[in-house]
């Protein structure tokens, strides 16, 4: 009977985590690629998942088992009963054009995917306590089938990229996600009637059983509801904390945020099992010098070499998840409170989704929500039960904190008033001490977590070894800096504008260099030859760039010509704007017009002359959104293209190989299609501020290219022997990862 219960929750779970990129995919051709949309559903799923668990508890609180079993079960047929499934989208569900679109996606979320998620979401706490009343020898704790409901949500997560997504289109995985969800239903169906045929003296010998462990059962009170709240909250803040850390200021790798969630999934697996593989003893002893370590890495900055700066963090956040959900484990309440605790682990999990989603980009510069749940983990240990801590001493838990506090902010007044320049070695000696100091608290969490805090607040003051910041914004796109800044040996100083360590813009401080295109935009680098191919009469009139910047490409603008940016976020019009941060569109020859919102839909609703040149130099931290390499957008590209215009892709990248796709996209459109790699940079291009850059473009015929069609520079792309077309409803982005970043 346990491996019956488990498979059923396996596979609800794993329904649960696919439905979430499925549904999340069919919206961006509608939405665009803003990370709100990514927030407001992850807020839409969590909080659905809190009702789905919130009405187990009512469920199990007012009626019988067999009662139950037959309420959920209509609840789980309902979306087939009112062929709601597949899942789509309303067809006449268009976004607001003006206003802001969430309370629109939040109906729709809650129209297309409300119902069948609400009825996935209260099954694994529903299946542990029809479990508990099985009879079984085991219902004392049922505890062990939540182990197989989060292997479920783990392989999913892990499988859909790797076996749904390269394989299947997304109205196949729709069809297929139903026939697993019919499945699903029929095994609710045969548990109640397996329920319904349970002996009577067994039901009657596990309630004896239960209610006697009740009897010796510590109490279900306020503060220990407060605590499983806590500890549920770290590890949700945390995991998205690292995620959105790791994606942004140490590599913008595809994918990536999949390991940290199916880290955070494993820790409800390791903990859970009928057998913990690691004791809460030891974890209790790892949590706070992992956390030591966690915050060397942070406030050195450090991010290469990146696969150990990245394993660190994810090895951090393991240990931590196993550390905070190791102690929820060990205070599970007996079966009778099982609905109760999960219910109170989930509002936990939401409160943490919460702050980091929609809180912490409003409130904080950059990701501080990182180190804030460094603290807040700091103090776990105080909760544990398996902490080994010294007794407190009285003013020395305040005293001896606030002297680590006056000592960090002392060193980084002294360090930065003399002058001493950003680097590796002044930042040991500037935070080396002050960390070793904060390792001796380790014994005692109170003194301990204050120490970390005063750490971290004095390390505020502390410039960084990335240059002086000029402006620093947070908003739903990322964290956006503008920093001065020497590059490459320079002895010339930049302004740079970055988003964590990838750079969107750089303009030289020198009078004589300020009109000068840098990084990938370069006269000499391949959009160079593309301006002066098409200059003088031969100057493309109409010009329209996809994505702004620092505003680089405004340097290449004559006279005469008309040029728009279309641009998704509003604080990077803000910085190329301002003269005091960057002066390529204040210094421009003509003013261009700057339109706000994703770039695909603006061109769809685009009416007017078309363009003689579509610059497409949209990011996503490193990476081109992917609904804008489709054959539904290049249809669109397509229809504002004036007859002999070209299109230029720049896909620099060191983790995608978009060339394929976009050799494929043209073919299949009829276009023409050239490429180069301009990878190989003198020392002293480097020191002038060019950064290696790749670059395809696209025409209706070959002469529509001008000199560069002569260019060996500019090889032509011919039709791949197996094209592989990606389309809104399919694309493979594991097809194009390079695996490593020599791979040209």
């Amino acid at each position: 009977m346990s491996l019956f219960f488990s498979c059923t929750l396996f596979l609800g779970s794993a329904l649960l985590f696919l439905v979430q990129p499925m549904i999340a995919k069919m919206l961006l051709p509608r939405l665009g690629g803003s990370p709100a949309v990514w927030n407001t559903c992850m807020v839409f799923f969590q909080t659905v998942l809190l009702a789905g668990y919130a009405y187990a508890h009512a469920l199990t609180d007012r009626l019988p088992v067999r009662g139950q079993t037959v309420v959920h079960l209509g609840v789980l047929v309902l979306p087939l009963a009112l062929f709601l499934l597949p899942l789509g989208l309303p067809a006449d569900a268009i976004p607001p054009q003006s206003a802001n679109p969430t309370v629109w996606l939040l109906g729709v979320l809650l129209v297309s995917v409300g119902l069948p998620f609400f009825a996935l979401a209260a099954n694994a706490p529903l299946l542990q306590t029809w479990y508990a009343s099985s009879g079984h020898a085991t219902v004392q704790d049922p505890y062990f089938l939540y182990a197989a409901s989060n292997l479920g949500s783990m392989l999913a997560l892990l499988g859909y990229p790797v076996l749904f997504e390269p394989w299947f289109t997304l109205r196949e995985q729709m069809w297929w996600w139903t026939a697993a969800y019919g499945l699903l239903a029929a095994l609710i169906a045969v548990t109640a009637v397996v329920l319904g045929r349970v002996p009577q003296a067994a039901i009657a010998r596990s309630k004896k059983a239960l209610a006697a462990k009740q009897i010796r059962a510590e109490p279900v009170t306020p503060i220990r509801r407060l605590r499983w709240v806590g500890l549920a909250f770290i590890p949700s803040s945390l995991v998205l904390s690292v995620t959105t850390y790791l994606t942004t200021d140490i590599a913008a790798v595809p994918l990536l945020w999949v390991i940290p969630l199916a880290l955070y999934l494993l820790s409800f697996i390791v903990v859970f099992a009928s057998r913990p593989l690691v004791s809460g003893r030891f974890l209790m002893k790892a949590l706070p010098r992992t956390i030591v370590l966690l915050l060397l890495v942070w406030l050195t900055e450090a991010n290469e070499p990146k696969v150990l700066v990245a394993a660190i963090h994810l090895v951090g956040l393991l240990v931590l998840c196993l550390a905070c959900h190791g102690e929820l484990a060990a205070d599970r309440p007996v079966a009778k409170h099982l609905t109760e605790f999960y219910l109170w682990l989930s509002v936990g999990g939401v409160l943490g989704g919460l702050f980091n989603a929609l809180v912490a980009p409003v409130l904080f510069p950059s990701i501080l929500e990182y180190p804030l749940v460094l603290v807040l983990a700091s103090f776990a240990p105080v909760w544990s039960r398996n902490a080994e801590s010294k007794p407190t001493r009285g003013r020395r838990e305040w005293g001896l904190p606030m002297g680590l506090f006056a000592l960090t902010l002392l060193i980084v007044i002294v360090f930065q008033t003399l002058g001493v320049p950003p680097g590796s070695a002044s930042v040991a000696l500037m935070f080396g001490a002050p960390i070793v100091w904060c390792y001796t608290f380790l014994e005692w969490p109170v003194r301990f977590g204050l120490g970390v805090a005063g750490l971290l607040l004095a390390s505020s003051f502390y410039h960084g070894i990335y240059g002086d910041t000029l402006f620093r914004v947070r908003d739903f796109f990322g964290v956006h800096r503008v920093t001065s800044t020497m590059v490459a040996d320079s002895t010339e100083r930049f302004h740079q504008l970055v988003d964590g360590y990838t750079v969107h813009g750089l303009q030289s401080e020198n009078p004589d260099r300020k009109r000068e295109p840098l990084t990938y935009y370069t006269r000499s680098g391949p959009i160079g030859q593309v301006f002066a191919a098409f200059s003088g009469t031969d100057a493309k009139k109409n010009i329209v760039v996809i994505g702004l910047g620092a505003g680089s490409l405004s340097a290449y603008a004559e006279p005469g010509e008309g040029w728009t940016y279309l641009e998704i976020d509003p604080e990077i019009q803000r910085i190329a704007l301002d003269p005091s941060l960057f002066t390529f569109l204040s210094a421009s020859a003509v003013q261009p017009r700057i339109v706000l919102g994703d770039a695909r839909l603006s061109l769809e609703k685009r009416t007017g002359p078309r363009f003689d040149l579509m610059v497409f130099d949209a990011f996503s931290s490193d990476a081109i959104p992917a609904h804008l390499l489709t054959r539904e957008a290049f249809q669109i590209y397509l229809a504002n293209l004036a007859d002999n215009g070209v299109i230029a892709f720049h896909i620099s990248n060191k983790y995608l190989n978009l060339e394929p796709v976009l050799s494929d996209l043209a073919h299949d459109a009829g276009l023409a299609c050239r490429s180069q790699n301009d990878l190989a940079l003198t020392d002293e291009e480097r020191k002038q501020g060019k950064f290696p850059s790749r670059w395809v473009i696209l025409a209706r015929q070959q002469e529509h290219f001008g000199k560069l069609a002569k260019s060996p520079r500019w090889p032509t792309h011919g039709p791949r022997k197996n094209p592989d077309v990606w389309t809104d409803d399919y694309h493979n982005l594991l097809q194009v990862v390079r695996w490593s970043e020599s791979e040209d």
